[in-house]
């Protein structure tokens, strides 16, 4: 199957190689630079790693249709991406850091992350509900950002640990990364009054960047197995008024992607495209339609991930397949200009 969106064109060409990260100090903006020629190539796929005790293990390489976040991780090496986004529950069960080390990081990490040296990291992760099974979600802090799982450094290439927002930029595009687990970040939760709503409300009317990207766990709309997250409300409400191009979450284990809809979630010329990528190799969910706005192209069968390619003033996007056996074939194309 081959979606295509309401402004229709072909995948821009890609003319570089694997673009370097400007390097900075941990914690900074951290820069990938690019031609007005040339896009950045992004990928990005959440609900990824089993835990080594999980039946379908297999040694890292799974079964049927579970655990298959080896063969994910070669789909996202294959489109040598230039930044490599984690949709959160990166590491299932408990997102403990021994986990995270004997799974994640043997099959996503290893080609992409340097938690120590960012000019050499490619990976911007998110946290999910399952990092939260182990307390504080200190062993995804830990595993992220340095130090030990009983002790995790400050900050790093996550942001602020117990925190999890932060800000980067590629190509000319501004990225926000923000921590949908709205429960565990106190009493204001995700709210107006909440400090990681007032942050995303100051880094959106400073930017001068033409196009936004912002990602996060938990969808905002969804037709999977967990209903929409209307938690994230006024997220989506700030993102639409500043002109946001694109949101991408996890969560429900399948690939959905949305016409451009408002905060209401009608669409519109002018709001925010949601793509929902939950097959980065943990397992799939089937489809169970929740009366929101349905969306516009939605798969249940195929493993796989997201590339972007982020140009000056527009993108364009393919679901790649992950190849194994029993896996399923879908795909979605198609490109777009940036609002502003």
């Amino acid at each position: 199957m081959v979606g295509t969106s309401d402004r229709e064109g072909s995948t821009v060409k890609r003319t570089m190689t694997a673009t370097l990260l400007a390097g900075v100090a941990l914690g900074a903006t951290i820069s990938a630079p690019a031609s007005a020629a040339d896009p950045v190539r992004v990928v990005a796929a959440g609900d990824i790693a089993c835990d080594p005790a999980d039946p379908e293990f297999n040694g890292g390489r799974g079964s049927g249709l579970h655990c298959r976040q080896w063969a994910t991780a070669q789909a996202a090496q294959d489109q040598s991406p230039d930044l490599v986004l984690t949709l959160g529950d990166n590491q299932y069960e408990e997102g403990r850091r021994s986990s995270y080390r004997a799974s994640f990081g043997r099959s996503w990490a290893a080609p992409f992350l340097d938690r120590d040296d960012p000019s050499a990291n490619r990976i911007w992760p998110v946290p999910g509900n399952h990092e939260y099974y182990t307390a504080g979600a200190a062993g995804y802090w830990s595993f992220f950002n340095g130090g030990t799982q009983s002790s995790p450094r400050s900050s790093g290439i996550a942001g602020t640990t117990n925190r999890g927002w932060y800000q980067r930029k590629a190509g000319g595009w501004q990225i926000l990364a923000l921590n949908s687990n709205c429960d565990q970040l106190g009493a204001a939760g995700c709210t107006r009054d909440s400090a990681q709503y007032r942050w995303l409300a100051r880094k959106l009317k400073g930017s001068s960047a033409r196009c936004t990207l912002a990602y996060w766990h938990h969808p905002r709309f969804t037709d999977g197995e967990h209903t929409d997250a209307v938690e994230m409300r006024p997220f989506w409400r700030l993102l639409d008024r500043y002109d946001a191009e694109l949101v991408l979450s996890g969560h429900n284990h399948d690939y959905e992607r949305f016409a451009p809809l408002d905060a209401r979630g009608v669409a519109s010329a002018d709001g925010v495209r949601q793509f929902v990528v939950g097959t980065g190799g943990k397992s799939l969910y089937a489809v169970q339609p929740n009366g929101g706005p349905a969306p516009a192209v939605f798969s249940d069968t195929t493993m796989g991930v997201l590339s972007l390619d982020l140009g000056r003033g527009s993108y364009s996007w393919r679901f790649v397949p992950a190849s194994f056996p029993g896996n399923g074939a879908f795909t979605d194309t198609g490109s777009a200009t940036c609002l502003a």
